[in-house]
């Protein structure tokens, strides 16, 4: 359970705007963590060749007094199916032969960006809309989404963005593709 600091290397549960969640290499198998109440942190890094199931009721917020929020995925394929709200902006570092799958509902405040790097796999099964001028943009490795509705989508040379299959309509004020950078919209719509 995530709320018990006893399952923390530190003894206490991190939640507060800037607290670092680490997952890491101490699990022997795959792991399920219980988020049953909300829980605000501004770094989420997973580093087990174990996978981690973040599940439950409660939403991370990725939060910062100041900068970006991360969500850091060293190595391993983890899944995250608890609703996450984006309070700043979040860079995403997925490492090549990695991947992160986020299931759960995603909302995000006005005006943030979202940033993709690494070479690994970035999933985001649900919507991903935002209120506002916010923008996507993805410098490496892959995002699949399950539709966008962002001010701006930028995807730089040799990344790759899919539109799940069924998705919703995605709507973009602007759409940015840059030298051998893929957008694959499999029959979706896009406005």
């Amino acid at each position: 359970t995530w709320g018990t600091g006893a399952n923390w290397y530190t003894a206490i549960s991190p939640n507060s705007s800037g607290a670092i969640a680490i997952l890491g290499g101490s699990i022997t198998a795959a792991s399920t963590i219980s988020v049953a109440s909300n829980v605000s942190v501004g770094t989420l890094r997973f580093d087990s060749t174990q996978a981690y199931t973040l599940s439950g009721a409660g939403r991370i917020s990725l939060n910062t007094a100041s900068g970006n929020a991360l969500v850091d995925v060293l190595r391993g394929q983890h899944t995250v199916s608890t609703p996450v709200s984006f309070v700043r902006s979040v860079d995403v570092s997925v490492a090549a032969g990695s991947s992160l799958t986020v299931g759960g509902q995603i909302t995000a405040a006005s005006g943030i960006t979202l940033g993709k790097t690494g070479a690994g796999s970035l999933g985001w099964i649900g919507l991903y809309s935002s209120a506002g001028a916010s923008s996507v943009n993805v410098q490496g490795g892959s995002l699949g989404v399950g539709g966008l509705r962002v001010g701006t989508l930028t995807v730089a040379t040799g990344a790759a963005v899919e539109l799940l299959p069924n998705s919703p309509a995605s709507v973009l004020s602007t759409l940015t593709l840059s030298g051998t950078a893929l957008l694959n919209v499999n029959n979706n719509d896009l406005l």
